[in-house]
């Protein structure tokens, strides 16, 4: 029997529409990501409430240096566990890390670290730390109620518009976003699924409908793990690991 993927390409019938969001806490959604609607071109996306969720950095346990995404959550007890940022070959952090503390309270320069994710109180802002003025960029640091940020890169969409001059590599990419109703989103492209920058990109704007995305640390790194719903396994362990916990 054909599948219905199978008919699509023979009859050209439509694609098919993304899956809906489903339930994996209160304010924590989970669900495919199918780029330009095609199942075989498949992120992981959670979507979650800020002011009933809360990002924190995980370390590896038993005195490893580096762990895969489903062991993060198994030790923590995490809703979802996604990598992070960049890291150098000693598997220090690179680019700002603040989670409650500073984890890395020196930023880095270079095009791969030109945007800066924060969370103060439960409004997410993303800006261009090379273009920002230095009294905008000591209140976000010291910001009262600051909660959460990471200095990563590239910045892909800004204000709903792609942000351009972007590399055209391929491969497999984990990003953060917000939409206009301040929920924060994560996402991970499975193992066997590599895109450019422009498509996810377009994904993120017209299908996701959301208007700010910061890209994460990609290529082998990329992993995710959401509680009872997905293992996304990376090809490489990490030093370190974003998770959403309930508040």
């Amino acid at each position: 029997m054909r599948s219905t993927l199978a008919l699509w390409v023979l009859f050209g019938l439509p694609a098919a529409a993304e899956p809906a969001w489903r339930k994996v806490a209160d304010g924590l959604e989970y669900r495919p990501g199918w780029v330009n609607n095609k199942p075989e071109q498949l992120l992981h996306l959670v979507r979650f409430q800020p002011h009933k969720m809360e990002l924190r950095v995980l370390k590896p346990g038993g005195g490893l240096p580096k762990q895969r995404s489903q062991e993060f959550l198994q030790q923590s007890g995490a809703l979802a566990v996604f990598n992070g940022g960049y890291f150098d070959p000693q598997d220090r952090v690179l680019g700002l890390l603040y989670a409650g503390h500073w984890i890395q309270s020196k930023p880095a320069g270079g095009p791969a670290f030109g945007g800066v994710f924060s969370l103060i109180g439960d409004k997410p802002g993303l800006q261009p730390i090379f273009q920002i003025s230095e009294t905008e960029y000591q209140g976000l640091r010291n910001a009262p109620d600051l909660r959460f940020m990471i200095q990563c890169g590239p910045r892909l969409l800004a204000n709903g518009q792609p942000v351009s001059g972007l590399e055209k590599t391929f491969s497999r990419r984990t990003a953060i976003a917000y939409d206009e109703q301040g929920r924060l989103i994560l996402l991970a492209s499975a193992p066997a699924y590599a895109l450019s920058f422009s498509q996810l990109q377009a994904y993120l704007r017209d299908q996701l409908k959301v208007k700010w995305a910061l890209n994460l640390d990609g290529g082998s790194s990329t992993q995710c793990s959401v509680k009872g719903r997905v293992e996304n396994p990376g090809y490489s362990p990490v030093p370190y690991a974003l998770g959403v916990f309930a508040r």
